[in-house]
């Protein structure tokens, strides 16, 4: 299930160090309890603990994108990404005109301004036909695979840096002759005669690289002008007048990406299986990467020992600084949301009782929601995702709510981040706690 995780060792809680809090007076405090109020104060030198895990599942049906390529990243290693998809009819049900002569057969591969890596360099992209029928009812997972002609009908490699108008701007990539004609042959017959008939017949198409390239990119399936593959032919008697049967890729037809990470060589490498765990400590770093599943669990001490020590506090704002080493800016790849969600000492995430599990909310909802998620994205002004915890935080003082969550991207894709813990010494992640003591 893709919800869950499989169990791994229960992190060692490290212990609340407090250092000298910081005067803030112009935090509000609508949120204090009636009381005295004897100071509002800033403190940022809580003990955040990082773990990087692996998520047992994760469902890439019907993404956004036909995503394909390769991409090696220092830190998490090479990531590969590749599509199977089905293909819809345009026209069911049609006769072939008499006397009809086979021209071409082609893929239109529409590239959007998706990418991650480097796209100045030549990119090979390869298609290869389904022997497997895709079951529209099953959920597919990125370690999903159907089953395909390990002979490619047709590839090219062009340079995707080259578009200018990516909206409409396209690949063209010529498919297999005999597969077109017997494509032509079939036309009328009931193989063409209705959209599940087709797909019985045509199984599918499976996007790949041949493991050279140099960036993962995101084929465009919304618009007028979608990936698709056009049969071109014309009639004996009129040669130069091109006619055309289209089979789109779009938001109807089934999909799934298949996404592998090779880890190996990196400082993430001893994670090869759900059930692994690896702390920061090592590094101060911690990963994050959708596709695969790379998430980061995250446990906050237990707050309840900074009441004991400081006595009845009422907290007015509580916020988690998130930051990455390096530069980040808008043509990088990092993940376009974050998200957060509750979990228990094993990492698995919590559920309510309707089986849905527990995200962050929105600061103000209730603690318990589940439709108010605080989808997070990165502040380029500041250079640094921002989770408030506010009310968190406050039930953490009472042992109300888990001191765990996992920290990850909000869809499965080939975005991916690296983040410092507490120590790092030029990016930490810093838990800010604005609050009043009350007398």
């Amino acid at each position: 299930m893709n919800f869950l995780l499989k169990t791994i060792p229960s992190l060692i809680l490290l212990s609340i160090i407090l250092f000298a809090c910081k005067n803030n007076s112009k935090v509000g405090l609508e949120v204090a309890p009636q009381g005295q109020h004897i100071g509002t104060y800033m403190q940022d030198t809580f003990d955040v603990a990082l773990s990087t895990i692996l998520l047992d599942s994760v469902n890439t049906s019907n993404p956004g994108n036909i995503w394909v390529g390769d991409y090696n990243d220092p830190n998490i290693g090479k990531l590969s990404a590749k599509t199977f998809s089905q293909l819809s009819i345009s026209s069911p049900g049609l006769a072939l005109p008499i006397g009809a002569v086979f021209d071409s057969l082609t893929f239109v591969f529409k590239y959007g301004d998706l990418k991650v890596g480097d796209t100045t360099k030549p990119f090979n992209l390869n298609i290869y036909q389904l022997n497997a029928v895709m079951d529209t009812n099953t959920t597919y997972y990125s370690n999903s695979t159907i089953p395909y002609n390990p002979i490619a009908i047709g590839g090219t490699s062009f340079s995707p840096s080259r578009f200018v108008n990516r909206k409409v701007d396209s690949v063209y990539i010529r498919l297999s002759d005999a597969l077109g004609q017997e494509l032509l042959n079939n036309v009328g017959t009931d193989n063409f005669s209705t959209p599940h008939k087709f797909k019985e017949y045509f199984k599918g198409l499976m996007f790949a690289s041949d493991g050279s390239n140099s960036a993962i990119i995101g084929g465009v399936l919304t618009g007028t002008v979608v990936n698709r593959m056009v049969l071109c032919y014309h009639k004996a008697d009129s040669p130069n007048v091109p006619l055309k049967f289209e089979y789109p890729i779009d938001v109807s037809t089934k999909k799934f990406v298949n996404y592998t990470n090779d880890r190996s060589g990196t400082s993430f490498s001893s994670i090869t299986k759900p059930s692994d765990s690896l702390s920061s400590k090592s590094s101060s770093l911690a990963a994050i990467q959708s596709g695969v599943g790379l998430a980061v669990k995250v446990s906050i001490p237990k707050m309840k020992r900074f009441k004991e020590q400081l006595g009845n506090v009422a907290i007015n704002k509580a916020e988690l600084i998130i930051q990455s080493p390096g530069v980040i800016n808008h043509t990088s790849n990092q993940p376009p949301y974050l998200v957060m969600l509750q979990a228990n000492a094993g990492s698995k995430y919590l559920f309510n009782t309707s089986g849905l599990p527990l995200p962050v909310q929105l600061d103000g909802q209730s603690i318990s929601g589940t439709t108010n998620t605080q989808f997070v994205s990165y502040d380029f002004t500041n250079n640094h995702y921002s989770i408030l915890l506010t009310d968190y935080v406050q039930a953490l003082l009472f042992d109300k709510v888990t001191p765990y969550y996992i920290l990850q991207a909000s869809v499965p894709n080939p975005s991916r981040i690296v983040i410092g813990d507490r120590t790092h010494p030029t990016s930490p992640m810093k838990l800010k706690v604005y609050y009043t003591k009350i007398q």
